[in-house]
């Protein structure tokens, strides 16, 4: 837009309008606001305003003489005409046309009478007005253009939209956003229509890379990424642009192999990807654990100076290796950084916690309280679950303590800082009070949880908690959690079950049993097998085979081995080997059964039973002759038979056939 001139020099331009207005082209019908000029020179560019800061006082008195102003009639009537196009109201608009014919000033407010018919879907009317007055406004166009997609005329939009650059005129934002919708359209025509519409895009955009461009991005985003390929493997679009807005479609479409794959191309064709395209490219190796692409990114970016020391790349690297378990190329990354920050931090930590490498998880939550970074939510949430995963440790055979209490302290830190706890923070802590047995502290999570109103309408905080009071053992508020939830489920039900199996208090398992059937929930496999146990520690044995036998056959349960093992354990500790013996006959075949002749083989032994010992003995080493408990609890029947020779043959088998230890071994 040309600068307003001063002054003495605006008096001379506006006598030069007068002197002959035909070299000024009239603007005022296409003003969208005060800033832009009234009148333009054809040649020089030179600009006026009509009420501008340095217009003479005489210029509007000259306007209305020679009539370019009369009286302020054309803003009139560009008003109305604006006010119809923005209420729809085509009635109004038709009658404005004819009062504007009327006075002959049709030549100034031809563009305002195509923007409101084709506002008010008068397309017919605003295209013949278009092409009989010769627009050359870029509104004008567009109006009409947005006009045809708002009817789903795809190919009318498309054709105006190519003889609009035909007649040198430039779309602007706007037109390309009703271009973008143009394409949407297509993917809704008939196979012939989308076809047509298809060569004619991208016959336009073989002159015209913006165009084009802009057409790979429409496409990728709408799904059609096989457009879009077609597009990008042409001669005039192998360009970083359209390959980087094929990679982050693919990418937000969760194609991540597709994306890597144009990163591959890319490299073949020696053309570099943008910043964004690199982040996505990232993304997806984070997303499919490709730790080695990720290697290939991570050198595209060392290769650019202005990438080498980008913070949001580097940690976006830094973030990639973490997800991918590479730690240790992660931390080689991050003490690369020029500066760090809480996101960097916490993509390394995260990491961390993710590989389940809770100590390195801490340690690098204490460094970075020491360089001054102040933990956040997510900080907080890494350190949490960090801390809270006890399973595995305890599995691994150490005491994790000490991290449960940092855990304790990091929840309760984090509720100093003003981070209100979610519901995973709440399961971790809740998982650390149970390692750390501290029913009191549980009993402040709870209320908490309950404060946010979590507890009513979520089954695995209610599991949760009834976990962690079973394992605090406080048997009674588990049980009132359980009672207070609004709606049941199986599992939380079984939690209590087996805690009160554990505290030894049988009668009180078997009562809420028959509670949990009381308000219609079904049994499931692990039920039973706290229900069987039950039965066998209160030698409840007719109990026993009348729920194993509703297992299947009223509960639609099918037992597995762990059952059989169960029940055999059972009746054959309570002396009925016979029974015992006649489940195991009666048993489908499982994958290594050893378990269940090694029940049977212990009760043997109980009742020095040497004939059924003995028949369970060579099932259990046909099994596996390398498991010791099958060698020593049958050297102990025959000892307790009196048959020292017997036993001392099962030991020399035991040694000749290079047993393992008994705590070694599986089933034992």
């Amino acid at each position: 837009m040309a600068r307003k001139l001063p002054g003495e020099l605006v008096g001379m331009l506006w006598k030069n309008y007068f002197r002959d207005p035909s070299q000024w082209w009239d603007k005022r019908c296409n003003k969208a606001g005060p800033a832009f000029p009234d009148f333009e020179h054809k040649i020089t560019g030179h600009s006026l305003w009509i009420h501008g800061r340095f217009t003479p006082s005489w210029v509007l008195g000259e306007l209305r003489i020679t009539g370019a102003f009369p009286n302020d009639v054309v803003s009139a009537y560009v008003s109305l005409l604006r006010a119809c196009a923005k209420n729809s109201d085509l009635s109004l608009g038709v009658k404005i046309h004819k009062d504007i014919q009327k006075k002959g000033l049709l030549h100034h407010c031809s563009d305002d009478l195509i923007i409101m018919y084709a506002k008010c879907g008068a397309l017919e009317k605003a295209r013949h007005l278009l092409e009989t007055h010769k627009s050359k406004h870029v509104f004008s166009w567009t109006s009409l253009i947005a006009g045809y997609v708002r009817k789903g005329q795809c190919q009318d939009a498309l054709a105006y939209f190519e003889k609009m650059q035909a007649e040198g005129l430039s779309p602007d934002a706007v037109t390309f956003g009703c271009f973008s919708k143009t394409c949407g359209t297509i993917r809704s025509l008939d196979k012939n229509e989308k076809d047509d519409a298809d060569i004619g895009l991208q016959c336009l955009s073989r002159d015209n890379v913006k165009v084009g461009n802009k057409l790979v991005d429409i496409y990728t985003k709408s799904g059609a990424f096989a457009n879009a390929q077609q597009m990008v493997n042409g001669p005039p679009m192998r360009n970083a642009a359209a390959w980087s807005s094929l990679i982050q479609s693919y990418a937000g479409q969760g194609q991540y192999g597709q994306a890597l794959e144009c990163f591959k191309q890319m490299q073949q064709e020696g053309i570099s990807p943008n910043a964004r395209a690199i982040m996505c490219l990232l993304k997806s190796c984070s997303t499919i654990g490709d730790a080695d692409y990720g290697d290939k990114i991570h050198n595209e970016i060392n290769k650019k100076e202005p990438l080498k020391n980008d913070k949001v790349l580097g940690t976006a690297v830094v973030d990639m290796y973490a997800k991918c378990g590479a730690t240790t190329k992660a931390q080689q990354v991050f003490d690369g950084l020029h500066t760090r920050d809480i996101i960097s931090w916490n993509a390394l930590i995260a990491g961390y916690a993710q590989q389940g490498q809770g100590e390195q998880a801490l340690e690098c939550f204490e460094n970075m309280k020491n360089d001054g970074i102040s933990p956040n939510s997510v900080t907080f949430l890494s350190i949490l679950k960090a801390c809270g995963n006890m399973e595995a440790a305890e599995e691994a055979g150490y005491a994790k303590q000490g991290q449960a209490e940092q855990a304790i302290e990091a929840f309760e830190k984090m509720q100093q800082e003003g981070f209100p706890p979610n519901k995973i923070m709440f399961l971790c802590m809740l998982k650390a009070c149970s390692s750390m047995q501290a029913a009191d502290r549980g009993e402040q999570i709870h209320g908490e949880i309950a404060r946010q109103g979590l507890l009513m309408e979520d089954h695995m905080l209610c599991k949760a908690l009834v976990d962690m009071y079973v394992k605090c053992g406080a048997l009674g508020m588990a049980k009132q959690v359980l009672d207070e939830f609004p709606t049941q489920n199986v599992a939380s039900w079984n939690a209590l079950i087996a805690g009160y199996i554990q505290e030894g208090e049988c009668r009180q398992a078997l009562k809420c049993f028959q509670q949990m059937e009381s308000k219609g929930l079904f049994p499931d496999a692990r039920t039973f097998m706290c229900v069987l146990k039950v039965c066998g520690l209160m030698g409840l044995m007719e109990d026993a085979e009348n729920y194993f036998g509703a297992m299947h056959t009223k509960y639609d349960v099918c037992p597995d081995l762990s059952h059989y093992t169960c029940i055999v354990g059972a009746f054959g500790n309570a002396g009925l080997l016979e029974k015992a013996a006649g489940i195991v006959q009666q048993m489908p075949c499982f994958e290594h059964p050893i378990a269940v002749w090694l029940a049977l083989l212990g009760a043997c032994q109980k009742w020095a039973y040497v004939k059924l010992g003995k028949w369970a003995f060579e099932k259990a080493v046909k099994i596996d002759n390398s498991h010791a408990t099958a060698y020593i609890l049958m050297a102990n029947i025959y000892r307790a038979a009196g048959m020292l020779e017997n036993a001392k043959m099962i030991e020399a088998m035991k040694i000749k056939n290079n047993t393992c230890k008994p705590s070694l071994c599986a089933g034992a």
